[in-house]
C-alpha cells in the first residue's frame, strides 16, 4: 500500500513521521527511512520541532531508480516491511511510479510525507502524481493564526513576504522562514499576485 500523508508547513510532520517509525519498530517491524538528497536541512537526518532526530537510511538522488535500489540493497536480506519517506514533494514522477512498484510488486508498505503545494499554490510534480495514484491519502491538519484551518504556505526571506522566487528553498538558512495559513489570510497577503 502506498500512503500519502500531506500537510502544510509547521504542522509537526516530522514528529508524526518519527512517531510512526517508532511505533513500527516497537512492534518489531523492519523499517527503512529515506529522504531526497536535495533536502539539505540536517544533512542525513530528520529532526522534529521537538528536537527528536533520526538518521536517514538513504538519501534519494534525482537519478535514482528506487525500485532497483530496494531490490539490490535487500537482495540477500529480508525486505523492509515499511518504508517511510520524508519530503517526498522533492522527488520526480518517475520516483512515484517506482514507489508504486515497490509497494505493489514487493508488498512493502510505503508511507510518504510531503507538502501538497508550494508557497505560490503550485503543486509539486510528485504531489500531483501521489494525489492521483496513492492507495490511501491522509491530511494532517493545523491552524492559521486566525484559527481557521491552514491549507497553504507562505515564505519569508528575512521576514519579508516572498512571492516570486525559486519553488524549492530549504528552510535551513537563517533568512528563509515558512508559515502555514488559511486561504483567506493568504489572499489578504498576496492577492495582487494571483
Amino acid at each position: 500500500m502506498l500512503t500519502f500523508k500531506y500537510w502544510v508547513m509547521n504542522s509537526w510532520k516530522t514528529t508524526n513521521l518519527i512517531e510512526t517509525l517508532n511505533f513500527y519498530e516497537e512492534k518489531w517491524f523492519w523499517t527503512y527511512l529515506m529522504k531526497p538528497e536535495v533536502d539539505t536541512k540536517w544533512n542525513n537526518e530528520i529532526v522534529s520541532r521537538m528536537w527528536i532526530s533520526r538518521k536517514v537510511d538513504y538519501l534519494i538522488k534525482k537519478e535514482d531508480d528506487l525500485f532497483c535500489h530496494i531490490v539490490e540493497k535487500f537482495w540477500y536480506n529480508n525486505l523492509p516491511e515499511i518504508i517511510l519517506i520524508d519530503e517526498v514533494q522533492f522527488l520526480t514522477k518517475e520516483h512515484i511510479y517506482q514507489l508504486i512498484r515497490i509497494s505493489h510488486l514487493l508488498w512493502v508498505k510505503v508511507v510518504c510525507y510531503w507538502l501538497r503545494t508550494d508557497f505560490k499554490l503550485r503543486p509539486f510534480e510528485a504531489s500531483m502524481y501521489l494525489l492521483s495514484l496513492a492507495d490511501d491519502i491522509e491530511e494532517i491538519k493545523t491552524i492559521c493564526w486566525c484559527w481557521q484551518k491552514a491549507v497553504v504556505n507562505v515564505r519569508y526571506r528575512n521576514w519579508i513576504l516572498e512571492t516570486d522566487w525559486n519553488q524549492i528553498e530549504i528552510d535551513d538558512k537563517d533568512d528563509i522562514q515558512y508559515n502555514s495559513i488559511c486561504h483567506n489570510c493568504y489572499l489578504e497577503l498576496i492577492w495582487k499576485d494571483l
